[in-house]
């Protein structure tokens, strides 16, 4: 018997410090621009999404200093870790303090609460809260689809979102044949 999908979107990373004028990315001088392109896709998604699945915005509220002196993104409390899309949407929102979506088992236990067996994961940066959050799904069991037009990182690290975008879809076709079409939509 075939039990129908029960689906989240999972919208990662959409603060301030990753896609504001005044924030941490821009004031590193960081281009922006793929970042901006995918939050206007990302916004489309979270709006199509209504209704129809479960929407979880993951944030980050990182520390002073925890990646080093001088790179501090995302403190919590400070504007930087302000979402710039509206929580209205939102089903819930998990703070996170890793990579990972899933470093608050607080989502992993949501997840299982509505019986979700699909994520859809979106957001900021690929090479790192992307591929972090998708291993770990795909780990536990999920089925995860990761939209390419939905997911950025900043133009100087392009390559390095290319190559995670090629593993998260690598790692997807070993755990589920049924995922190579969605993996990476163009």
């Amino acid at each position: 018997m075939n039990l129908p999908e029960k689906q989240c979107l999972l919208v990662i990373d959409m603060q301030r410090d990753f896609l504001a004028s005044d924030g941490y990315y821009v004031k590193s001088g960081k281009d922006i621009g793929p970042m901006l392109k995918a939050k206007e896709n990302i916004e489309a998604q979270i709006h199509e999404s209504q209704g129809k699945m479960l929407v979880v915005y993951v944030v980050s509220q990182y520390f002073l200093g925890q990646f080093g002196e001088g790179k501090s993104i995302c403190v919590k409390g400070t504007k930087g870790s302000k979402l710039v899309i509206d929580k209205k949407f939102a089903d819930a929102v998990i703070v996170k303090q890793g990579y990972s979506a899933f470093s608050n088992p607080s989502l992993l236990a949501l997840l299982k609460k509505h019986s979700i067996t699909t994520l859809t994961i979106v957001g900021l940066t690929t090479e790192n809260c992307i591929r972090s959050t998708a291993l770990d799904a795909l780990g536990l069991g999920f089925r995860v689809i990761v939209p390419e037009e939905c997911v950025a990182t900043n133009r100087e690290r392009t390559a390095l979102h290319e190559a995670a975008l090629k593993e998260i879809e690598q790692r997807i076709q070993g755990k589920d044949v049924a995922s190579r079409s969605v993996a990476r939509s163009r």
